[in-house]
């Protein structure tokens, strides 16, 4: 988990207006969300772990243990249950609720990947380390 800990801030996003559309969020939310440019914080305290996205139009949080189900409220406001586990040197988001979909979290140098699955829509961020 080490390698994820630290501030991350996108520098490029592939297809996330096609993701969001599949979870059928609302036009105004899916412009606003587009035109962010969100940094992402991963920390830990003893066996949780904080992940917060910033914005200048918000800042979500969630505390969780990875294996364990934790509630988490989406975009426009749906609750998921989130199981956050480590799988083949990524930290995968397993989200399940009116559509279920994965957030997948790797590493590579200097660079944070994010890809967001649902269904057959896959979208992509970018982020740098801060």
């Amino acid at each position: 988990m080490d390698k994820f800990y630290g501030s991350w801030t996108q520098e490029s996003c592939d297809n996330v207006d096609a993701f969001l559309c599949a979870l059928k969020i609302g036009f105004l939310l899916r412009t606003a969300a587009k035109t962010q440019t969100p940094t992402v914080e991963f920390s830990a305290e003893g066996d949780v772990i904080t992940f917060k996205t910033m914005t200048t139009f918000k800042t979500d949080q969630v505390e969780f243990e990875l294996g364990k189900e934790f509630a988490e409220k989406r975009l426009d406001g749906v609750m998921v249950q989130t199981t956050a586990v480590l799988q083949d040197d990524a930290l995968v988001f397993h989200k399940e609720g009116d559509k279920p979909y994965t957030v997948t979290f790797s590493v590579e140098g200097e660079k944070l990947e994010v890809k967001y699955v649902i269904g057959n829509v896959v979208a992509t961020r970018t982020l740098t380390k801060n």
